[in-house]
């Protein structure tokens, strides 16, 4: 469990410039992973930016929480999530294609 402001949860390709700004790691984007990273964590003993396998991944709003929760898409439009809520966050089984200029290893 973790308690604070919020995470963020993003790939090595996406979101990380939110994430880094957060404390977040800065991941190879030919790394595989989803990256947690908490904001503002307020947790007895902290909860610590984590790099995960590209599993599903749950996010549950617990009932005893003191607030509800919101979701936002890369800063899009937020949603208000209650009590109980969950999200649920699975990789695609599609890829996405991405052009680089010479290799991912110059670039990045």
């Amino acid at each position: 469990m973790s308690r604070g402001d919020g995470m963020i949860v993003s790939t090595a390709t996406g979101s990380t410039g939110y994430s880094i700004s957060a404390g977040g790691p800065n991941v190879h984007p030919s790394f595989e992973a989803v990256l947690i990273t908490p904001i503002s964590s307020n947790a007895p003993l902290g909860f610590r930016p984590s790099i995960v396998p590209p599993y599903s991944i749950e996010l549950v709003i617990p009932e005893e929480s003191r607030t509800p929760g919101y979701v936002s898409f890369d800063g899009n439009e937020s949603y208000k999530l209650h009590h109980g809520d969950r999200i649920l966050i699975n990789r695609s089984i599609y890829r996405l294609v991405t052009v680089n200029q010479d290799s991912t290893s110059v670039d990045w």
